[in-house]
């Protein structure tokens, strides 16, 4: 067998032991399984059990002595290990913090966790499917006693990972997205709300050809965003037309722009699932020769004030980003306090209540 392969399949029954301790299946004390043991178990060879084991003993898991059955070690002793006091510790994960929404969030957070004097740790990650796999795995191992986590990847693995920690009664709330089909603790905003309020504000401006533009449809936010916008258009009797939806990577939007406003009949007005891409649209609508509002008006979220910044005129909605990392920490402290307390999903209202209309002077 390729090396490779050898060390997939050690990481793989690993990966179930290690589960299976941090789970209390092996309750510290207990004797681990043997060698024969886990060749049965695992249909595995016994140089495979030997390594596994032996891996083990040296990152705390179980301790092993001559002549005798492993014992499984108390969980402070795993590696790796955060150096924590005997202080509850929470851990907060999202994808970039480095934007003005995820900043609000990690803010509202931790004014809760000070309030509570709760440590946190914060991470800033960049995740592809795989490096999020890995830090799931991983997580419960660095000590901390609850998670806050943005999902970036609605894969049946990742999902896999999250519907595991919950059932081991591991306190984990996820942060502006959900993952459907996973009974997990969510706080998100209400975004066929969102969807809805954007294209009927442009509706109330008399607009009948609305355009739909989003980066992509795979995650519950873009998705239930889209939702809201065709609820709109069905309640005031209005055909959704297939050639006005825009899924496009902002890199790749200009074309697709093209491609509508090229349209025999074309759209009025134009509905964004957030700024980036309305600002990215909006240069390229005028580079075609449109006037905004005047030829085509643009509803968006703003949570990155790329209208502010960039002085083009929109309708804009917020996010409750603050509120939200506040809720979030409440929900981690009540599900490490009830381990049973029902899996709820919080839906936030945009802010403010009515669109705010940015028109530069």
């Amino acid at each position: 067998m390729p090396r490779v392969q050898k060390r997939d399949k050690i990481e793989v029954v690993k990966e179930d032991l290690i589960n299976k301790i941090l789970e209390e299946h092996y309750k510290p004390g207990d004797k681990f399984p043997s060698e024969k043991m886990l060749m049965d178990e695992y249909d595995i060879t016994r140089g495979y059990a030997r390594q596994i084991i032996h891996e083990l003993e040296l990152e705390g898991y179980i301790e092993c002595s001559q002549g005798k059955r492993a014992i499984v070690c108390h969980p402070e002793n795993n590696s790796p290990q955060l150096n924590i006091t005997d202080r509850t510790t929470f851990a907060i994960a999202m994808q970039d913090q480095q934007t003005k929404h995820t900043q609000k969030i990690f803010q509202g957070f931790m004014e809760i966790t000070s309030n509570h004097k709760i440590q946190t740790v914060s991470y800033n990650l960049y995740f592809d499917e795989n490096t999020e796999q890995k830090f799931l795995k991983n997580v419960r191992r660095m000590g901390v006693k609850g998670l806050a986590f943005w999902a970036h990847a609605n894969k049946d693995s990742t999902r896999e990972i999250v519907q595991r920690m919950v059932k081991s009664r591991f306190p984990i709330v996820l942060i502006d997205r959900y993952l459907p089909g996973i009974m997990a603790d969510a706080v998100v905003s209400d975004n066929i709300c969102i969807g809805k309020k954007l294209t009927e504000c442009l509706i109330k401006k008399g607009h009948k050809r609305i355009a739909f533009v989003g980066g992509e449809l795979s995650s519950s936010t873009a998705t239930e965003r889209f939702t809201g916008y065709k609820e709109a258009l069905l309640r005031h009797n209005l055909e959704f037309v297939e050639d006005y939806l825009v899924i496009a990577e902002s890199h790749c939007l200009p074309p697709e722009i093209d491609r509508v406003l090229a349209l025999k009949v074309k759209p009025t007005a134009f509905v964004f699932s957030y700024d980036k891409l309305a600002y990215t649209a909006y240069r390229e609508i005028v580079r075609l020769g449109y006037k905004v509002p005047e030829d085509i008006e643009i509803a968006t979220l703003s949570d990155e004030e790329y209208a502010q910044n960039y002085l083009f005129p929109a309708w804009v909605y917020f996010q409750n980003s603050e509120e939200m990392g506040k809720i979030v920490c409440h929900k981690l402290i009540e599900r490490l306090n009830d381990p049973e307390k029902k899996v709820e999903i919080i839906k936030l209202p945009p802010t403010p209540k009515e669109p705010y209309c940015f028109l530069p002077q």
